[in-house]
């Protein structure tokens, strides 16, 4: 294949992760790049596993006179977020992504880049073949659907697994080191409804323009969410003049706060202009409050003549949801800066033959704030009639109070570039909780190069700081070598 990122070093990395973006990998749609990942093991003669959901391991003996010292294990995941601009021609079961450099940063035009976690994919390959590598027996866990719920943590065989030190690769900040961070849980809900002739007029709305997000990395933010924002626009609508819902959509991914969100409602053909004119109102009000945070808001609306529209019941308990459902920050721990304990995020809404479906994702490092969350979005079914399901929990990564891998990370982040680390709790979820769960006595931490913008079509990763990071990974395993470690 024909590689674009030229003059970066380690070469073997940059082509590794190249040839990773040349083969679709979203979540659940892992097969094609868990064989290849087969077959690099088996050209190499390296140890490997395979299992039914698609997650990997791969073994390395440790190097010479290192073969006997406990394994250390190397993690991230296989899947990425598939998002991408609207108008981009791209199939993400089909296509491999069209990457550019510009500045130093890799991106991918007009979709999401995926270094989030492939980046860690290519630094085990790159760590793997590497002859010259100072360390221990590697590991390396390469797991599957990890955007849609952790599935293949949740699934792998813990027997494939003898290390009771993991560097996790899934993390975003270069210098930093990921200790602890929140659990969480998929709600899905459902208001079924009535289809009746439709008879009335129609506007369609169409909401572009926010920033989007990782729903745990940026909820902090408060940046808007185009799912709720479409839901006041339209409540709005609903207090002056008779509506009645015809469609909703908004999001694709339950992790990303929605950037996009469009709906369609039907009218009495007397209040058509009126409906117009309160929707640009109600925008106009929206813009300005959005101004500094979410400039590039922008509100679309055209006429349409529906042929059907939802019952009066439905329409009502369906806008009563968008207005009081909770979205965003929940918590703060104020004593420590404002760090945010619990949130959700209102992340995918679907129109179907059946109704109006809803996916949110609430997260929470505290067990009995998720518990209360639990606890809310159970009233607000039961309030608006809706059908619930509450799936795919995770638990959270306890801070350990001393932990020799992450002395290890501080140790080397020092010595090779003279800063001081960071080490921090985050609200997003890692796999490190449940791989703590099946491993018990396990020591991690969680590491990764710079990158910005994840699960947003502007994400991009920077290529020197992918260099330093596998650099800081080949000085901690060395550092893994001393007996005394």
């Amino acid at each position: 294949m024909k590689y674009i990122i030229e003059g970066y070093e380690p070469q073997a990395f940059f082509r590794h992760f190249e040839e990773l973006c040349a083969i679709p990998h979203g979540s659940s749609d892992e097969k094609a790049i868990s064989d290849f990942l087969m077959r690099f093991a088996e050209e190499r003669g390296l140890e490997a596993y395979q299992d039914e959901v698609w997650n990997v391991v791969i073994k390395r003996p440790g190097s010479k006179g290192c073969e006997s010292l406990e394994p250390v294990i190397l993690q991230g995941h296989l899947d990425m977020v598939c998002e991408k601009n609207e108008g981009t021609s791209h199939d993400f079961t089909q296509d491999g992504l069209k990457l550019a450099v510009e500045d130093g940063w890799l991106y991918a035009e007009g979709t999401t880049l995926g270094g989030d976690d492939g980046a860690a994919v290519a630094m085990m390959m790159a760590l793997l073949e590497d002859e010259s590598l100072i360390c221990p027996p590697l590991e390396c866990v390469f797991t599957v659907q990890e955007e849609t719920g952790l599935t293949g943590a949740r699934q792998i065989n813990p027997d494939w697994i003898r290390g009771r030190r993991m560097i996790n690769l899934d993390s975003e900040a270069e210098g930093v080191g990921t200790v602890s961070c929140a659990g969480g849980m998929l709600v899905r809900m459902k208001r079924p409804c009535r289809w009746e002739e439709s008879g009335w007029t129609g506007v369609q709305l169409k909401l572009t323009g926010l920033a989007g997000g990782h729903s745990g990395a940026d909820i902090h933010l408060e940046r808007g969410n185009a799912n709720k924002l479409i839901g006041r626009l339209l409540g709005a609508l609903a207090d002056e003049i008779p509506v009645r819902l015809v469609s909703l959509q908004g999001g694709n991914k339950d992790n990303a706060i929605p950037r996009e969100a469009s709906a369609e409602a039907a009218v009495p053909a007397a209040h058509s202009e009126e409906a117009q004119n309160l929707l640009r109102r109600e925008a106009d009000a929206i813009a300005r409050e959005l101004a500094q945070s979410e400039p590039g808001f922008h509100l679309e609306l055209l006429s349409c003549s529906p042929a059907r529209m939802m019952d009066e019941e439905a329409t009502r308990d369906i806008l009563n949801l968008l207005a009081v459902a909770p979205n965003g920050v929940l918590s703060r721990n104020l004593q420590a800066g404002g760090f945010v304990i619990s949130s959700t995020n209102l992340g995918v809404i679907s129109t179907g033959e059946d109704g109006i479906h809803f996916t949110f994702s609430p997260r929470s490092s505290v067990s009995s704030e998720q518990e209360q969350t639990k606890r809310i979005f159970r009233r607000l079914a039961d309030m608006t009639h809706c059908e619930i399901l509450i799936e795919g929990e995770y638990p959270g990564w306890s801070y350990a109070p001393t932990s020799r891998i992450r002395e290890v990370f501080c140790e080397s982040y020092r010595e090779l570039t003279g800063k001081e680390p960071v080490c921090e709790a985050i609200h997003a979820g890692l796999e490190c909780g449940l791989f703590s769960e099946k491993l018990p006595g396990l020591d991690a931490i969680a590491i990764g190069p710079n990158l910005r913008d994840i699960h947003t079509p502007q994400e991009r990763m920077e290529l020197a700081s992918c260099t330093r990071t596998l650099a800081l990974v080949r000085r901690m395993l060395e550092k893994l070598t001393d007996t005394n470690s």
